[in-house]
């Protein structure tokens, strides 16, 4: 029953692609790999010729994510090298960066299954990946740093309208008050961004279905006791079902996009099941 399981799965589950916006539309970044798709991009470094980042790698086979390293060729605008960077026993995703330091980057990837966040250090030289300490010991979901607070939704209500707070108090961050939307758009999308002297937080719009659109809002006030409200909704372009992250660097901005390699079966078996995704 199991096997039947996991290959209905691989038929019909939502797939992602990474894109990127050049000169006002949306390129598809060309995935080489029929074994997996690529999600939660965030960019490392770019050059002229190539763009590393750092994505959930989600396995067709094993049917969980890891973190991976990617390679970008600015030509074609496709994946010409993968690297895999992390791998553990549950599910990983959204590998947030904190900070870039020569070959050294430190993340902390969305491990809500074994009820922690932490951080890691790689180094891009040799392909090392260390797990530095443990942040918060609460399955939170799609961690970001916000003025010294972590910013997550948690729990059952990680697609919901909840945004939890954990403020740092000296090595540790402890529980804060929420931040509560009157629309499911807490789970945060990526980083926050400064944009012409404002700072934005993108965020998910969750209110029919995982993944559904975007929202781009803005952050004011002083830290924990923010106002964020949103000056742009961002919808998937034709032919997509989704989009739920977005990540700028140096002038680049990335994405993922939803798509099911069979769409028409898909949308029927979920009316079967009454579920809008799998």
């Amino acid at each position: 029953m199991k096997t039947i399981k996991n290959a209905l799965c691989r038929l019909l589950q939502a797939r992602w692609a990474v894109a990127f916006w050049v000169d006002g539309r949306l390129m598809v970044v060309g995935n080489p790999y029929r074994d997996r798709w690529f999600a939660d991009p965030f960019i490392v470094d770019a050059d002229d010729k190539t763009i590393t980042l750092l994505v959930e790698d989600f396995s067709l086979q094993t049917l969980k994510g890891s973190i991976s390293e990617l390679t970008i060729d600015r030509a074609t605008w496709k994946i010409c090298q993968r690297r895999p960077v992390l791998e553990e026993p549950l599910q990983l995703s959204f590998p947030y960066i904190v900070r870039r330091e020569g070959d050294w980057v430190w993340f902390m990837p969305e491990s809500s299954r074994a009820n922690r966040l932490s951080l890691y250090c790689y180094n891009r030289a040799d392909g090392s990946c260390r797990r530095e300490r443990d942040l918060v010991a609460v399955d939170l979901s799609d961690s970001i740093l916000l003025d010294g607070y972590v910013l997550a939704t948690q729990g059952e209500g990680l697609n919901g309208d909840t945004l939890h707070l954990y403020r740092k108090q000296g090595e540790n961050y402890v529980a804060s008050q929420p931040f509560v939307f009157k629309e499911r758009v807490a789970r945060n999308a990526g980083a926050v961004f400064e944009h012409q002297g404002k700072r934005y937080r993108p965020a998910q719009v969750c209110n029919e279905w995982y993944g559904e659109a975007l929202s781009i809002q803005e952050v004011t006030g002083e830290a924990g006791r923010w106002t964020m409200a949103e000056v742009r909704r961002l919808t998937p372009p034709p032919g997509f079902e989704g989009l739920h992250t977005l990540n700028t660097y140096n002038d680049l901005w990335v994405t993922d996009l939803k798509y099911y390699p069979h769409p028409w079966l898909s949308k029927w078996a979920y009316v079967m099941m009454g579920r809008t995704d799998l």
